[in-house]
């Protein structure tokens, strides 16, 4: 896996648990031993593991907010902040920037949630770091305090000009946060850009169900796409390995055979349904695994349960392809 990150940009990683994100931050760090590869920050070598350099991690200009922010519960949250940089006043400067003067003299323990992440970013920018490296920086908080505290992050993160790499699993994260994002999947890059265009062409079922629909891989030929022992329909398919992507509320549900245009019919059996708020999406297993998404009127018309006999069909016009 190989990336650059540029000056200025914020980057999120994404990928399911598992994926390696934390491992990876912990390696830039040179918290953990490099097996392969190197990190190179600002044209100077940290780390190679072919040629065995290595920069220790409190010589790199790194700052690190981890997970549960792990601010030393002994020491007050001015010695907290100090703690890198070795100066009070600059401290005392940090806990007026982030709002937390009043605290000074507290032990982490007195503050909230919100406050402890804002006194570990604190101390992690004290020292003036090149790169800041943030883990799950939101995972620590209860939903109620969850999108505040997004906010005040998206503006400090504003005001830090350096590199900024932060790792989540949660998609509305990413985008508020992120210029650019990375999903991660095993260990693997699997896609890189813009919210906009790794939502609007997913390359991994991980981030085809963060989005919400479906997505096929096959060979395109000349205005289908062949999945396995089907062929779906598609119009501007040419030929060549492509993604499919078919959203959920392009595909109709029917108990009988449906007459008309669509070029896209096959039967399934319903494999769960799911309600939520004013729409229900419906997983249809057979062929080609397919996921509907329905008014809960229509459903209730329908008298679908799991288990049942269902038909499936949506245009060649709703299918979007792209290369693979």
């Amino acid at each position: 896996m190989q990336f650059t990150l540029e000056e200025g940009e914020v980057v999120a990683l994404l990928g399911p648990n598992g994926a390696g994100k934390t491992t990876l931050l912990r390696a830039i760090a040179g918290l953990l031993p490099l097996a392969s590869g190197r990190v190179v920050l600002d044209g100077r070598v940290l780390e190679d593991a072919a040629t065995g350099a290595y920069v220790p991690t409190e010589e790199r200009s790194i700052g690190f907010v981890f997970q549960d922010y792990l601010l030393f519960p002994h020491m007050s949250v001015v010695e907290n902040v100090a703690f890198g940089v070795r100066s009070r006043a600059v401290a005392v400067e940090w806990l007026e920037r982030m709002g937390l003067a009043r605290y000074a003299s507290a032990r982490p323990a007195a503050l909230s949630g919100g406050e402890r992440q804002r006194a570990a970013l604190a101390r992690a920018l004290a020292p003036g770091p090149r790169v800041l490296l943030l883990d799950e920086p939101l995972a620590a908080l209860d939903a109620s305090t969850r999108a505040g505290v997004r906010r005040d992050l998206k503006a400090h993160l504003s005001a830090f000009r350096g590199v900024r790499l932060l790792v989540t699993h949660d998609p509305l994260e990413a985008v508020t946060l992120a210029d650019r994002l990375i999903v991660m999947e095993e260990g693997k890059q699997v896609q890189s850009g813009t919210a906009v265009e790794v939502t609007e062409r997913p390359r991994s079922r991980y981030v085809a169900d963060l989005v919400g629909v479906n997505l096929l891989r096959g060979r395109a030929d000349h205005g289908a796409v062949r999945v396995g022992s089907a062929s779906v329909a598609a119009a501007g398919a040419d030929s060549g390995e492509v993604f499919a992507v078919v959203h959920p509320r392009a595909v109709a549900l029917h108990r009988a055979r449906p007459e008309g245009s669509p070029r896209n019919v096959w039967q399934g059996r319903a494999g769960g349904i799911e309600l939520m708020g004013d729409r229900a999406r419906v997983r249809i297993e057979g062929e080609v695994p397919m996921v509907a998404e329905v008014t809960p009127a229509a459903l209730a018309e329908l008298g679908l349960v799991e288990g049942s006999a269902v038909w499936v069909s949506f245009k060649a016009t709703d299918v979007a392809v792209y290369p693979a």
